[in-house]
């Protein structure tokens, strides 16, 4: 960026006031590509908070001039406090070569004072030439496009034969606006989809950082068939005057279906149907897993209360059924079960083992009371 100051030329006579302002001059770039975007500001740094900056209009033949709006602002970091007044303009030379601008008569007004004419020497733009292959109506500069849908009743999926609005946004920044490409050309009806009349909301945004503008076109579009979204893609080229390159943009597919509505409430079904299903099959493995968890706290009782070994052998067996090891096993099949089948303690074989010594021997002895102890820790950690 190249930046300029220049002194006053002169003011007029009618006393020369306290202050006199220094106004410089920004020019964002001296050397531009034709239609390309240059901001020419002028500032005036100033005590006074209320003044402010006039201008004519900047008349230049060979540009398209876009006026912005006179700005100001407060100087951080100051004391006493000042202030920077500024007006501007948005240039796009559409002639190639050495280009003179010529800045119109700029007035100073102060707060109560006498106002200032500002007379200011002329800035050179250097514009080079686009290359042969860029056509007159490409846009220079850059260009975005979003689209979207609606949801539909289900979300993503839509019904054939009814209305959907489909929103394109057009968004270019330091474009000129009469090289926008018309994109609606590529929005036509077809065998899968009928395109109706589109409603336009146009944004243009303007200042000292560049022009931007918005194009937000609403199509209302009928799906005639089942399957994906049928909503062409949309594209556009444009020239990128920073990286001096050819770029093409394009619009996103969208991820949206469309489905007959005797297919959808079908679809609706099979998945209520499968919706209950799984319901059904979560109530009878929770059914089954409670009343497992029961039989395991019976067998835990009559363990707990068991007077002798057969009572022990008893509530083992109701274990096994309960754990579908089957019926009637030994206790050495126990063991394997218990050691294979549950987080049972190192201590346990020692336990069934002196289980089965104890059944035998006609007498319940201190040990039972042991293996009682162990069998229901066991059951707990099972």
């Amino acid at each position: 960026m190249f930046i300029g100051i220049f002194s006053i030329a002169h003011s007029i006579a009618y006393g020369a006031p306290s202050f006199k302002p220094v106004p410089t001059i920004i020019l964002s770039q001296s050397e531009v590509w034709q239609r390309q975007q240059v901001i020419l500001t002028l500032e005036i740094t100033t005590p006074d908070e209320f003044a402010r900056l006039e201008t004519e209009e900047l008349e230049l033949s060979d540009f398209e001039v876009i006026a912005l709006p006179f700005e100001r602002s407060a100087v951080p970091n100051t004391s006493p406090e000042q202030y920077k007044v500024k007006v501007g303009w948005i240039l796009f030379p559409l002639v190639a070569g050495q280009s003179e601008i010529e800045l119109p008569q700029i007035i100073y007004r102060p707060n109560g004072g006498r106002k200032i004419k500002l007379k200011l020497p002329p800035k050179m733009l250097n514009v080079k030439s686009l290359p042969s292959y860029i056509p007159a109506t490409m846009p220079i500069g850059s260009v975005a496009i979003n689209n979207s849908v609606p949801a539909g009743n289900l979300g993503k999926i839509h019904d054939t034969q009814t209305l959907i609005d489909w929103n394109i946004e057009l968004i270019t920044k330091n474009v000129l606006p009469q090289t926008i490409p018309p994109i609606l050309r590529q929005v036509k009806t077809s065998k899968a989809l009928d395109v109706y009349p589109e409603t336009l909301d146009n944004k243009i945004t303007k200042n000292y950082q560049g022009l931007q503008n918005s194009w937000h076109y609403k199509i209302p579009v009928k799906v005639l068939q089942s399957g994906k979204l049928a909503l062409p893609q949309l594209s556009i080229q444009y020239f990128d005057p920073i990286g001096a390159k050819l770029k093409r943009v394009k619009s996103e597919p969208l991820n949206h279906w469309a489905v007959d509505r005797y297919l959808q409430w079908f679809f609706l079904v099979v998945i209520a149907l499968l919706s209950l299903f799984a319901l059904y099959s979560f109530y009878q493995k929770t059914r089954s897993y409670l009343s497992e968890r029961k039989k395991v706290r019976l067998a835990i009782q009559e363990i707990n209360h068991a007077k002798n070994t057969q009572e022990i052998r008893k509530a083992l067996h109701r274990l096994s059924q309960v754990k579908g090891w089957g019926d009637n096993l030994t206790l050495q099949q126990v063991t394997k079960n218990w050691e294979t089948k549950t987080s049972g303690s190192p201590k346990l074989k020692e336990c069934l083992q002196s289980l089965q010594v104890e059944q035998f021997s006609g007498n319940p002895s201190k040990s039972l009371e042991n293996i009682k102890k162990e069998l229901l820790n066991s059951l707990k950690r099972a």
